[in-house]
């Protein structure tokens, strides 16, 4: 499978979830959204059983199925590949990421909201891997989930910033806009050859799985990105 933000009209500037290849190829979509370049944004995509949801900042965005490739994710092909960021085959990615994380398990929205603000420790159930980007230099991604995953950074720059993401708080007493700040430590993509290995083949994630990230295209990205891939290794 793998995630893509196709930024352009003829896609609609969304975001794509694709399982399987070739003819048996399943794609949902999210609503039109598009990113501005150089602006934060943090998306999260669950998959629970065959139903995909997307988030952006915490907002529900599901679209539906793309035509002639419509879900449900039966022929879902679990590869012994490692979970790659930033490229997949055929598309890479040109920005910058921070704090990836993947479960195991369906999170709800709250949850997602949750981990935007309070991310996670370690100890979360169905948390196979969490990278925050504080490593700060050197090739190595360290995961935090406890399980080992650290990742192998290929090309990627560090960088240093501070910066604002402003979402709304769903499903809560205290419901309402938040504002979360943090100066953080984060990976550039050149759009050409750079991507990180999680080190992690994501195991049987058939059933359910949910995966986020704080991620910004640049302002001279091209329309297509990939964000997240198991599928074949950048060669």
């Amino acid at each position: 499978y793998y995630i893509n933000y196709y930024g352009d009209v003829n896609h609609d500037n969304t975001f794509w979830f694709s399982a399987g290849q070739g003819g048996s190829l399943h794609q949902e979509l999210a609503q039109s959204f598009p990113v501005v370049a150089n602006e934060w944004f943090h998306l999260a995509i669950v998959k629970d059983n065959y139903n995909i949801t997307f988030y952006i900042n915490g907002v529900d965005v599901t679209g539906g199925p793309n035509t002639g490739y419509a879900p449900p994710f039966t022929n879902y092909i679990n590869t012994n590949q490692n979970l790659i960021f930033g490229s997949n085959d055929i598309y890479t990615l040109d920005g910058y990421s921070d704090n990836i994380s993947l479960f195991n398990i369906a999170l709800t929205q709250q949850e997602i909201q949750q981990y935007m603000n309070c991310p996670p420790t370690g100890s979360e159930s169905g948390l196979l891997g969490y990278w925050n980007f504080n490593d700060g230099e050197g090739t190595t991604l360290t995961d935090l989930s406890g399980n080992g995953n650290d990742g192998t950074i290929y090309g990627s720059s560090w960088e240093s910033e501070d910066y604002t993401l402003t979402f709304s708080i769903t499903g809560q007493p205290s419901n309402g806009v938040v504002d979360h700040s943090s100066e953080l430590t984060l990976l550039t993509f050149d759009g050409v050859d750079d991507y990180l290995d999680t080190g992690l083949d994501g195991g049987d994630l058939t059933n359910g799985f949910s995966f986020d990230l704080n991620f910004k295209v640049s302002e001279d990205s091209e329309e297509h990105n990939t964000l997240i891939s198991k599928y074949n290794h950048p060669t």
